[in-house]
């Protein structure tokens, strides 16, 4: 699975990401992807996005990404109150509105 994280061929990286299987340190390294749509994918990922990955993804500065990445259900609880304070509406709004935002935070 770590040789074909890194294969040519964008549907097979996009495979990998899918399959719950894959190491986190492929997963690390996709959410470095010079595919813009890889990156996508994997703030879309239905599978649980580690801290770091999703840390790695918000580096682009993607506005795109980091509503996506608000949106999964499988974001971690402290990226999540990190998107709270986003300068952009819309991802800020993606955040409180996932029902994994602990009530604590949305008294805050």
């Amino acid at each position: 699975l770590e040789r074909l994280a890194k294969d040519a061929d964008e549907n097979i990286r996009i495979a990998i990401i899918e399959n719950e299987n894959t190491p986190s340190n492929s997963l690390l390294e996709l959410a470095s992807d010079r595919s813009y749509n890889i990156r996508i994918y994997l703030a879309r990922s239905r599978h649980l996005i580690s801290k770091d990955v999703s840390l790695q993804l918000l580096q682009h500065g993607d506005r795109q990404i980091r509503i996506n990445i608000a949106n999964n259900l499988n974001t971690p609880v402290d990226i999540l109150t990190l998107l709270t304070q986003d300068n952009d509406r819309n991802v800020k709004v993606s955040a409180l509105a996932n029902p994994n935002l602990p009530s604590t935070v949305l008294s805050q």
